[in-house]
């Protein structure tokens, strides 16, 4: 802090979609949706917990709940076990994706050499873009065959 003011690194990344939700917003405005629409339609949430408890997952995902969520297509996120256990509980019948970001980077982790990362994502990414989970298996098993020998780890 004694070079200059602390913002912290890790604001900066959420940028980019609080940016897209901000244009999202903006535009329903200039197309004329009305605000109460617009509110219906953005149920956010925030909090903050030391750890990843199923009780704080609970708390959470009840909350937006009783604040009116609903029409849920699809929910993505980190695959930690007490989101994993309430995500079940509270909101079963809705289909899982697991982030992209967190395998791309733990997988960049384990390679050797520094030209390696940027093809692992982009092989990663390949596997989670593809059109059924048919190729999606066939794009992993060619991906780990690829690898076992350069990164094993």
């Amino acid at each position: 802090m004694r070079k200059g003011p602390f913002y912290p690194s890790v604001l900066t990344k959420g940028q980019r979609s609080e940016r897209a939700m901000m244009l999202a917003l903006a535009e329903m405005y200039v197309v004329g949706v009305a605000t109460r629409k617009v509110a219906a339609l953005t149920v956010l949430g925030v909090s903050v917990a030391l750890g990843e408890q199923e009780v704080h997952w609970r708390t959470f995902l009840q909350s937006l709940v009783q604040r009116g969520l609903r029409g849920v297509e699809r929910i993505i996120s980190d695959d930690h076990a007490g989101l994993r256990a309430k995500r079940q509980a509270i909101c079963g019948g809705i289909p899982w994706q697991r982030c992209q970001f967190r395998p791309q980077q733990n997988a960049q982790a384990y390679v050797p050499r520094k030209a390696m990362p940027a093809k692992v994502a982009e092989r990663v990414l390949e596997i989670f873009n593809a059109s059924s989970q048919g190729t999606a298996e066939q794009l992993l098993k060619a991906f780990v065959e690829d690898y076992a020998e350069k990164a094993p780890q």
